[in-house]
C-alpha cells in the first residue's frame, strides 16, 4: 500500500508527488485504494520508483502487498 510506503521511506504525499511531478491527486487516489493499483499507469510507476530508488516490479509487489494478504486469508 501506498501509506506503507510513505511511513517506510518517512516522506509525504506532498513531497512524494513534488519529486515524481505525479499529480497529488492521482496519489491520494491510490493511496485511499480509490484507484485499483493494477491501472496504474508505466509512466506513475516508472516515476515513483525512480524518486523511491527501487525497482518497478519491486514497487508494484509493495503497492499490491495487502491485496495478497487480504486473498490468503
Amino acid at each position: 500500500m501506498l501509506s506503507d510506503i510513505l511511513i517506510e521511506y518517512k516522506i509525504s504525499l506532498y513531497e512524494l508527488s513534488k519529486g515524481t511531478k505525479v499529480p497529488y491527486s492521482t496519489l491520494s487516489n491510490i493511496k485511499l485504494e480509490k484507484t485499483d493499483t493494477r491501472k496504474i499507469t508505466a509512466d506513475t510507476l516508472y516515476r515513483l520508483s525512480r524518486y523511491l530508488n527501487i525497482s518497478m516490479e519491486e514497487l508494484y509487489l509493495k503497492l499490491n502487498d495487502c491485496k495478497k494478504k487480504n486473498l490468503k486469508e
